[in-house]
């Protein structure tokens, strides 16, 4: 009767681990963002993200980067490669100014490299009407992010995200303050980094087995912004971080 009690005890003990481990997955989403319907981007999985759909209701623009010249174009006709892609973009003097440089244009006998990883940015600069209403926030709606950068290996595996506030008035030190008192907390475990700058507010730097958390403020003028960066560091991506400044 004991027997069959303990194993009961276990079956039940084993039940509530998938059903707690099932709860805390279920707390991390994967959304598409959407201009003025913020989502909580503290609890985006990034790392489980597809980029485009992640992007695909902001106007935004993809770069392809190739990499070191290492392959020589020995056909006869001239080799294009995508460069630029504009998503969901009205403005025909953009569309016609990217259109000039959509290609890589690789002429018989000049060298190219491989894909080597792929950019994402929202909004695109020299958008006559560039739509900044925030897309996302940072455990607290006084943290509120209007610019967005991803990186990507040319497999679509993440290696950086950038989120940026839009300008902030003689202001943004207290919501700065305030997202590194939450950073801090949610990296107890990171190995933590604080670097003076000339205009007052330090930056910092958080590292783990599986990223590299940077934050630092800027001022220009009277226009104040700062800037969260994430660099993911895992066999895929390793070899980008020295490149992006991690």
């Amino acid at each position: 009767m004991k027997k069959r009690q303990n194993k009961l005890k276990i079956f039940l003990c084993s039940v509530l681990c998938l059903i707690s481990m099932s709860s805390c997955k279920s707390d991390r989403i994967t959304p598409v963002l959407e201009r003025g319907k913020p989502v909580d981007l503290a609890q985006v999985d990034f790392q489980k993200l597809n980029p485009d759909n992640f992007f695909a209701k902001l106007a935004y623009v993809k770069e392809n980067k190739m990499g070191a010249n290492k392959h020589t174009n020995s056909r006869n006709e001239v080799l294009s490669i995508e460069w630029f892609t504009l998503y969901n973009i009205t403005d025909q003097r953009l569309l016609n100014q990217y259109k000039d440089v959509e290609n890589y244009i690789i002429k018989k006998g000049e060298m190219y490299g491989d894909l080597d990883f792929v950019e994402r940015k929202s909004p695109l600069i020299g958008m006559k009407d560039p739509d900044l209403r925030s897309f996302g926030y940072w455990t607290s709606k006084e943290i509120m992010f209007s610019r967005l950068y991803m990186s990507s290996t040319p497999a679509n595996k993440l290696i950086r995200v950038i989120l940026e506030t839009n300008n902030l008035h003689n202001s943004g030190e207290k919501e700065y303050n305030t997202l590194l008192e939450v950073l801090k907390k949610q990296n107890k475990k990171a190995k933590i980094k604080m670097d003076p700058q000339s205009n007052g507010i330090p930056s910092y730097s958080w590292t783990t087995e599986e990223k590299v958390i940077q934050l630092y403020f800027s001022k220009a003028d009277d226009l104040n912004s700062f800037t969260l960066k994430i660099a993911y560091i895992n066999p895929d991506t390793k070899g980008y971080l020295k490149e992006f400044g991690n």
